[in-house]
């Protein structure tokens, strides 16, 4: 009744997504459509069947009735991720930015790696991780993902390679909607390439966001491939990054 009492947790992601918000406003992205869309973060998720578990992640929901929705669940220590918590943020950027999300496959994949990214990138200029990799989860006390080096975490290195997920014709509890979150190393590695070549962060952010741009919701990646490249060429990029792209892009086999 008083309004207080609420959980550490809870106030730390609230206070993740306020910072996260002023992060996308200061470079022109006004909440996550860009419109001042209002934000609501459902608390307690829980699993949709009996016995109701904690949900062990944290989730962007959609836009629904004119608000973007976010989950926070009890457990896993999400809270304390700026990589996690941007990483879903993001998808509700990048959600309206390709006018839909096609979550299956070479798409879905692409849809996980763009937030993947802009996580890392924007954790790293808030000063929120001392990472010299780029760890997904890290401060959580439990990693996810490695984007510099997939295979530890059971992601494949090039297309067909080693843990690739092949293609899916429909979602299983095992297929993970076609590799999405398991073939988002495709797209990772080559982020991660660029920074390690020494791309401003920031401008390695606009050049994924510009990329979203020119992607649709059923964007390969070969699809994604050429609109890096042409994101880079919009945003005057010099020859030697665009070469960058295509060479990384071509070592991930596509």
């Amino acid at each position: 009744e008083d309004n207080t009492g609420w959980p550490d947790k809870y106030l730390l992601d609230y206070d993740l997504y306020i910072r996260l918000y002023d992060f996308y406003d200061s470079i022109g992205i006004h909440s996550t459509d860009g419109f001042g869309c209002p934000i609501l973060i459902l608390t307690d998720w829980i699993e949709d069947t009996a016995p109701y578990d904690p949900v062990y992640n944290a989730a962007f929901l959609g836009y629904i009735n004119g608000w973007s929705l976010f989950a926070a669940s009890s457990i896993g220590n999400f809270e304390e991720c700026m990589d996690v918590i941007g990483h879903e943020f993001t998808h509700a950027v990048t959600q309206y930015l390709m006018a839909g999300s096609y979550y299956m496959n070479e798409p879905g994949a692409i849809n996980e790696a763009i937030s993947d990214v802009a996580g890392n990138l924007i954790e790293m200029m808030l000063g929120e991780t001392e990472d010299d990799q780029w760890l997904i989860a890290e401060n959580s006390g439990y990693t996810l993902r490695n984007m510099s080096f997939p295979w530890e975490y059971s992601q494949p290195a090039t297309v067909g390679g080693w843990f690739y997920m092949p293609h899916a014709e429909s979602s299983t509890s095992t297929n993970d909607n076609g590799g999405v979150h398991t073939n988002s190393s495709l797209v990772n590695s080559v982020a991660w390439k660029l920074h390690a070549a020494g791309m401003d962060p920031l401008e390695e952010l606009y050049l994924f966001l510009d990329t979203a741009k020119l992607l649709t919701p059923l964007s390969d990646f070969r699809q994604f491939h050429q609109a890096l490249l042409c994101a880079a060429d919009m945003r005057g990029e010099e020859i030697e990054w665009q070469m960058r792209i295509d060479l990384y892009c071509e070592e991930a086999g596509y």
